[in-house]
């Protein structure tokens, strides 16, 4: 949330100054007493408004692989906005597991989403309202996943990411980013990768953006020509990113050589 920098009191009618000492000085109170009124509230920082309205305690019969958590009524939850790379994936099950020891889970219910297998894509806290996504990216054991975030949520997951990042820890440490001329198309895996893309072609469906030389084997990224504009007006001309540095996260596939689809502005951040 953005604050004013400074108060402009707005120009009154002319006072003339024969009068200005009798009308001048009823104009000044109510003014001052407005600005003591404003000035309390002005004053409260944007991080004393909590993002999430957490539920009441919830009960997990189970944690699966995933880590997905099934409650006691019957519903079964996903850690929406973050994904759990292979390098530090038990260490993420276990951090999740000793985090719900604890008395339960809380959720945000006003930001349910549900994945094609029903599953609920949700914020998710220990039982102290402490949010298990957050924490699990400053300590480096997950990435942010934008496809997944619950709406109003992905520029905090990122700043967590970003934590880590910084400070080396976990999948930070080695294991990501991947650079681009070295990634593999197998497995399927979602992944944060580096580079620049050497080169911009269109195709009849697709915008492709290669990173090496041969595009039947090098790292790709493709993008349906009917999400261009809607990149475009957020900001995101893809061709202009040719020679530049990148980092792109999603899902790799094979498709000839390694590929990434962009579907959303947030999946690619411009390093230089």
């Amino acid at each position: 949330m953005l604050y004013p920098a400074e108060l402009r009191a707005r120009g009154g009618p002319y006072i003339s100054r024969r009068n200005a000492g009798t009308r001048g000085r009823h104009r000044r109170r109510p003014l001052a007493l407005l600005l003591l009124l404003l000035l309390p509230a002005l004053a409260v920082p944007a991080a004393a408004q909590p993002l999430f309205r957490w539920s009441p305690p919830l009960a997990v019969e189970t944690i699966a692989a995933g880590p997905v958590l099934r409650l006691a009524d019957g519903r079964r939850l996903l850690l929406a906005g973050i994904r759990l790379p292979q390098a530090t994936r038990q260490r993420a099950r276990d951090a999740v597991a000793r985090a719900l020891a604890g008395g339960g889970i809380r959720i945000a219910e006003d930001r349910l989403a549900r994945d094609r297998y029903g599953r609920l894509l949700a914020p998710i806290a220990d039982a102290s309202g402490a949010w298990l996504q957050a924490a699990l990216l400053r300590r480096g054991l997950a990435v942010a996943d934008p496809l997944t975030a619950p709406p109003g949520t992905a520029d905090a997951l990122f700043a967590a990411e970003a934590e880590a990042r910084r400070a080396g820890r976990g999948v930070w440490a080695g294991a990501l980013p991947l650079a681009a001329d070295r990634v593999r198309a197998t497995p399927l895996r979602f992944a944060v990768v580096e580079g620049r893309p050497r080169r911009a072609g269109r195709g009849r469906t697709f915008l492709y953006l290669n990173f090496g030389d041969d595009r039947r084997r090098d790292f790709t990224l493709r993008i349906r020509l009917g999400r261009l504009r809607a990149l475009l007006r957020e900001g995101l001309d893809p061709e202009a990113l040719v020679g530049r540095r990148i980092r792109v996260r999603g899902w790799i596939f094979p498709a000839g050589g390694p590929m990434i689809e962009i579907t959303d502005r947030r999946q690619i951040e411009v390093r230089e």
